[in-house]
Formats: structure tokens, sequence, C-alpha cells
């Protein structure tokens, strides 16, 4: 029988749709080291000015850098900006 995440490759490959919209996972987008966004979180699990912890679908987005901060949250998406050194991701 075909998994879930099988079949929800095969219809975002047959109907050309973006893998975000149907897989369940997070699109993260950087502008620089200045600014980025993640959308389809799922909450800031940890915030200071050099570490942010943001929960997203599959894991944990890890970012480090200097005088990070929260631009705007919404349901949908979280901006974070200053300046972003590294990211990783958490499973």
């Amino acid at each position: 029988m075909e998994s879930r995440r099988d079949l929800r490759s095969r219809i975002t490959s047959i109907f050309d749709l973006p893998g975000d919209v149907v897989l369940d996972v997070a699109r993260v987008i950087l502008v620089g080291d200045m600014q980025m966004a993640v959308e389809n979180h799922r909450g800031l699990i940890e915030y200071s000015p050099g570490r942010v912890v943001i929960g997203v679908p599959k894991g944990q987005i890890a970012v480090e850098g200097e005088e990070l901060r929260i631009g705007s949250i919404t349901p949908e998406e979280i901006i974070l900006m200053g300046r972003i050194a590294s990211l990783r991701f958490v499973p």
C-alpha cells in the first residue's frame, strides 16, 4: 500500500503544485543574511538576540546570529530580522 507521503508527492507532481502546499513542510526564504521568513511554522520555541528556534512540521529550525528580532509573527508566517550567521534543521 502506498504511504500517505508518497501519495502526496505524486499528487504534487501530477498537478504541478508547490511541495509545501501538499506535503505539510515549512517554506524558508532568506534575504541575504539580514532577513528570514518561515511559512507554515508551528510556533516560537526559543528566543534570544543570539538564537531563535522555530517549530516546523518536521522538527525545528535553529537560527544563530546577532541582534536577532522578530519582525512579525502570524499563524502562517514568522519574519526574523538581524544578522543571520547560521541556519540548521533539527529533526
